[in-house]
């Protein structure tokens, strides 16, 4: 009976081995696909792109991230009242936040805005993992502090998606950020990336769960925490903002979700639900550019059914408004306003 059970022990100890040695080749190979490299985007789409935005003055600069140089942008002017850096989106580049910026420059801060590491005009193989934002914005702010004109200047952030995770989780290393804006942000980075495997992966991705934390930790290191964990680190400012039928982040894998476990008295929420601007993309933007976004797609579709040859597509996507397609809602930009004004003025008196 003994030699029995010691035989089905082994078994079972092997068997485990097995599953967990294959899980984890597994997962390791599901993240080299999920985040590999993300190069510039087709021009048949309504991004904006920085020759669409010829009034908004720029430098080039450039800083290194882990070994990888990221090349990104000043904007705004030198004597601005405080920088703001801001985070694009995974696969993403800092053109998609150009109608944040050129609104952020408009109101007299300047602005830093950046590749991350493997995408579009930055180094890298690839994204790594869902962390990679938030090791990004560290190397940024360490570049932003050795330049002697922010060396004493009040620095903000504003992230979206990818970028809402990195401002807010860097609070954990990053306690003298003035304020901070998290645009559809996730919380933890394994259990998005989790989330995205689910459709492939079904029942079997919540049981990989441990693999998927364990090789985000692996890629990222200290950088793989919660977004909560930072919020919570003291008391900065932080504006969390969601969209209701948001499906790349889900409410439940949000930060907004987590209201309950955010002790920072200092964080404000702001819950984005009319119908059309109330996703991803499309819940900071205005009623006017969903519509005009409704346009574009429709026109494309009666051209497509009159034989659109591929010039008559570069034509019509040439034709494209992208600023107009990208305006930003006046109710979101008026709370954000509002919101880095309160944070200055709180920073100021810490």
């Amino acid at each position: 009976m003994t030699e029995v059970l010691l035989h089905t022990a082994g078994a079972i100890v092997v068997g485990l081995v097995i599953f967990s040695l294959v899980s984890w080749l597994l997962c390791r190979r599901g993240f080299d696909r999920r985040f590999g490299r993300s190069d510039t985007a087709s021009g048949h789409s309504w991004r904006p792109r920085l020759e669409d935005y010829p009034d908004l003055g720029r430098e080039a600069v450039s800083f290194d991230s882990r070994g990888n140089t990221l090349k990104g942008y000043l904007f705004g002017p030198l004597d601005g009242a405080a920088l703001v850096v801001v985070v694009h989106r995974m696969g993403g580049a800092a053109e998609q936040l150009l109608p944040v910026i050129d609104w952020l420059v408009g109101l007299d801060y300047q602005v830093l805005a950046f590749d991350c590491t493997g995408c579009h005009n930055s180094g890298g193989a690839g994204t790594r993992s869902a962390a990679q934002a938030a090791i990004d914005l560290d190397a940024a702010l360490d570049w932003a502090r050795r330049q002697p004109q922010f060396a004493r200047l009040p620095v903000l952030l504003y992230g979206h998606s990818w970028g809402g995770h990195a401002v807010a989780s860097i609070l954990r290393r990053r306690p003298d950020v003035a304020g901070v804006v998290a645009v559809a942000g996730f919380n933890h980075p394994a259990r998005i990336a989790n989330q995205s495997q689910k459709d492939a992966m079904g029942f079997f991705a919540t049981i990989e769960y441990p693999f998927f934390w364990l090789e985000t930790r692996r890629r990222a290191g200290a950088a793989a925490s919660s977004a909560v964990d930072g919020l919570n680190t003291g008391a900065v400012p932080a504006l969390i903002v969601q969209g209701a039928r948001d499906p790349v982040v889900t409410p439940a894998v949000s930060i907004y979700a987590q209201q309950r476990r955010i002790t920072n008295p200092q964080t404000q929420f702001l819950w984005r639900d009319q119908p059309g601007r109330d996703d991803h993309i499309n819940l900071v933007c205005s009623a006017q550019a969903v519509a005009y976004q409704r346009e574009i797609v429709e026109s494309l579709a009666r051209d497509r059914t009159a034989n659109f040859s591929r010039q008559g597509r570069d034509d019509f996507w040439e034709r494209v408004d992208r600023r107009r397609a990208n305006q930003l809602d006046s109710a979101f930009t008026a709370v954000v306003q509002d919101f880095f004004a309160q944070a200055l003025d709180h920073a100021a008196k810490r």
